[in-house]
C-alpha cells in the first residue's frame, strides 16, 4: 500500500528554486553537450536515437553546470562523457546504466563478475601500458572511460590525476562491498552502510573532475590535512543521504537499512533526516577549524571547497530535475517535500 511520506527537511536549504540552464552562466555548454553524444570510438556507433533520448532525458550535462560552473569548454564535455557513462548512456540491452548493474541489476549479487568488470575498467588506470595493448574483448562502457582517463592525463598534474585514479579504485572497493553483502543477504549496519558508500557513491570522482576542469591547485599536504578530509567526508556523507533516501528499487538505501531496527517508513525518513542536519552542523564547525594559512594556499582551499559545495548542490538539484528518482512527481517532490512510498 502506498503511503505519503515527508521528505527530510534539510534538503530544502540546498534546493535551488528557480530552474533553467541560465541560472548558472553556462547555457550555451549545457546545449552544446545534450547535442554531442558521448564519444566517437572506431567500433562505436553511439550517435543513434535512443542514445541521444537517455542523454536528454537523464540531463547529467545541466548536474556538471553546477558542478562545474567555470569548466572551459573541453574540460566540461570530459565531466559530461564521464556522467554519462556512470548514469544514463552505458546500459546493457535489458537497460541497465552501469552504476545501477551493482544496485539493482544483474550484478547486484554476483561478487566475482563485479570485481572482473571492475578490475577491467580500471585496467588503464593500474597498468596503461598493458590496457592500451589489450582492448579486444572490452566492454563499451570500459572504452568510454578509458578515454576520460586519457584525457584526464592530458589535462592535469600527476596530483590531480591521482586523485582521480584514487576516486575510482574508492569507487570499486565500495560498489564490491556493496555486492558482497548482497550476495550473503546481509544487511548492512548505518555506519557500515556509510562506509562502503562513501567509496561507492562518486563523490570523489566527481571532486576529483571538478579539480581537473577548474585547475585547482591543492597540495597534497593541504588536501590530507584532518579538516579538508573531514569536509570530504561530510559533503560525501550529504550526497549518500541524498541518493539513497531517493533511491526506489535498491535493497540497501538508507531507509531500508534504518528500518531494520524496527521503524515505521516516517521513523526512517525522520531519522535520515536528523543525520543530514548533523552534517550541515559539522561541515560549519569544521570549516570554522581549518588553520590559517597564506593568502595564496587560502585562495586555492576556498575554491576546493567551494567544489564540495557545489558537487553536492549539483547532486540534489539534479535529483528533481531528471526522471532518475521521482519520476513524473519530481516537482511534487520538489515544491512539497512528499513523495508516496510503498509499505513493505
Amino acid at each position: 500500500m502506498a503511503t505519503e511520506t515527508s521528505i527530510v527537511e534539510g534538503i530544502s536549504a540546498l534546493t535551488i528554486e528557480k530552474d533553467g540552464d541560465a541560472d548558472f552562466g553556462s547555457a550555451s555548454k549545457v546545449k552544446e553537450a545534450r547535442k554531442t553524444v558521448i564519444i566517437k570510438l572506431p567500433d562505436m556507433r553511439l550517435k543513434d536515437e535512443k542514445a541521444s533520448k537517455r542523454i536528454t532525458k537523464t540531463d547529467f550535462a545541466w548536474f556538471m553546470a553546477i558542478a562545474a560552473l567555470e569548466a572551459p569548454k573541453e574540460e566540461f564535455r570530459t565531466l559530461c562523457d564521464w556522467g554519462n557513462w556512470v548514469s544514463p548512456l552505458c546500459r546493457r540491452e535489458d537497460g541497465v546504466p552501469f552504476d545501477d548493474m551493482f544496485d539493482n541489476g544483474h550484478l547486484r549479487d554476483d561478487p566475482i563478475k563485479s570485481k572482473k568488470t571492475m578490475d577491467s575498467l580500471l585496467s588503464i588506470i593500474r597498468n596503461p601500458e598493458e590496457a592500451e595493448t589489450a582492448s579486444e574483448g572490452k566492454n563499451v562502457f570500459v572504452e568510454i572511460h578509458d578515454t576520460v582517463w586519457r584525457r584526464v592525463v592530458e589535462g592535469s598534474p600527476k596530483v590531480v590525476q591521482q586523485r582521480f585514479a584514487d576516486a575510482m579504485e574508492e569507487y570499486a572497493k565500495g560498489v564490491l562491498g556493496h555486492v558482497g553483502d548482497f550476495s550473503r543477504d546481509k544487511l548492512p549496519s548505518v555506519e557500515e552502510y556509510l562506509r562502503f558508500r562513501r567509496d561507492g557513491v562518486g563523490v570523489t570522482s566527481v571532486l576529483a573532475l571538478v579539480q581537473y576542469a577548474h585547475r585547482i591547485d591543492v597540495s597534497e599536504e593541504i588536501f590530507n590535512h584532518k579538516g579538508i578530509q573531514e569536509l570530504n567526508r561530510i559533503a560525501t556523507d550529504i550526497v549518500i543521504l541524498l541518493v539513497t533516501i531517493r533511491a526506489e528499487g535498491v535493497p540497501h538505501n538508507i531507509v531500508t537499512v534504518l528500518r531494520q531496527s524496527g521503524m515505521t517508513i516516517q521513523e526512517a525518513f525522520n531519522e535520515a533526516g536528523a543525520y543530514l542536519r548533523n552534517c550541515y552542523r559539522d561541515w560549519y564547525l569544521t570549516q570554522a577549524d581549518l588553520p590559517l594559512w597564506s593568502e595564496e594556499v587560502a585562495g586555492q582551499v576556498q575554491k576546493y571547497i567551494r567544489a564540495l559545495e557545489t558537487c553536492v548542490m549539483a547532486n540534489l538539484n539534479w535529483g528533481f530535475r531528471s526522471d532518475r528518482y521521482f519520476g513524473k512527481a519530481k516537482e511534487v517532490a520538489r515544491k512539497c517535500r512528499t513523495v508516496a512510498v510503498f509499505e513493505d
